[in-house]
């Protein structure tokens, strides 16, 4: 008898420049959940005069790169996905490591994907990665979650498989020596919370099959989270600007999340800041029975003076900038 398995694995490493693929860093490979990443190839179906109703040729037209991976939040790797996501990291060495990441452009990096390091033959290097939108997200009793969309130019195939070497840190765990703060005031009625942050990527192919640039527009972040609901102060400020009638102005607030485990040295954490949230939903539902009530609140970021309209600190193990790679 047989059985699957999954000898599979994924690592990354930030690239020098973009069309320059880049091997797997040491302790950048995931402990994924799921992965789609997949090479796409478009085509022409060719019908000319005097073939009647057949299909007389096919011609390739694109081909291109990218997918999904998810994964739960281990501070060195997911902060590498932050770091090549908003773009910016100053780097304190440690320990324990800290990188606090800012807004900037996105990093180009590559993704290696062994199918099957037992036949040493099928590993694959998907080149100039961008992270089009990157979600990390925490629900009561379980471990953050990151899960990244990118886009890649085209992929390559190598003929070895390289060493794994998987980051040692736990998951951190939404319950984690916690901070949740909303409205800059901490709270424990957050049971579950999402922030999206999203580059809006674009393709142009030029002279070429595979695309020639990735283009980063509109920066966006988006927050989501659950918060039971103890009295009104928080939907009657998001629906009726705090009074009793409705107003013609969006509720500010902000949201930081932050969790971890260890101290001093060992202290693995992640703190995510979104300063400055225009709150446009807090929907409240009756239950029919008897059940605690919660508020599905939404907003979105945006950049207000000097502030960054997204913030993250990564403590960790991780022992260089994200910014760099060991070519740089």
């Amino acid at each position: 008898m047989s059985y699957l398995t999954t000898n599979g694995y994924i690592g990354m490493g930030k690239q020098t420049a973009f069309g320059t693929a880049w091997g797997p860093e040491v302790g950048l490979f995931i402990k994924y959940l799921s992965e789609s990443l997949l090479q796409e190839q478009d085509d022409i179906k060719a019908v000319e005069g005097g073939q009647g109703r057949n299909i007389i040729e096919a011609y390739k037209s694109t081909h291109k790169a990218g997918g999904e991976v998810s994964f739960y939040a281990r501070p060195d790797v997911a902060g590498f996905f932050l770091a090549m996501a908003m773009g910016a990291d100053s780097y304190a060495a440690g320990p324990p490591m800290q990188h606090t990441l800012t807004p900037a452009l996105p990093h180009y990096f590559t993704i290696e994907r062994c199918i099957d390091p037992a036949t040493a033959m099928f590993v694959e290097r998907i080149q100039d990665c961008a992270i089009s939108e990157i979600t990390i997200e925490g629900e009561s009793s379980q471990p953050w979650k990151v899960t990244a969309t990118l886009m890649g130019t085209k992929g390559a195939l190598l003929t070895m498989p390289g060493t794994p070497t998987y980051e040692d840190n736990d998951p951190i765990m939404f319950f984690d020596t916690p901070v949740y703060t909303h409205d800059g005031v901490p709270t424990t009625e957050i049971s579950k919370f999402s922030i999206k942050l999203s580059n809006n990527l674009d393709e142009w192919y030029g002279t070429t099959m595979t695309r020639a640039a990735i283009i980063a527009k509109l920066l966006t972040v988006e927050v989501a989270f659950t918060l039971k609901f103890e009295n009104a102060t928080h939907y009657k400020a998001v629906y009726y600007g705090g009074g009793t009638a409705v107003v013609d102005t969006l509720d500010d607030g902000n949201l930081t999340v932050k969790a971890g485990y260890g101290a001093g040295a060992t202290e693995r954490s992640m703190q995510i800041e979104c300063k400055n949230i225009k709150h446009i939903g807090a929907a409240v539902h009756l239950a029919g029975e008897a059940a605690p009530i919660f508020q599905e609140c939404v907003g979105y970021a945006r950049k207000v003076t000097t502030d960054n309209i997204i913030d993250a600190v990564i403590k960790g193990t991780y022992s260089r900038d994200y910014d760099t790679n060991s070519g740089e």
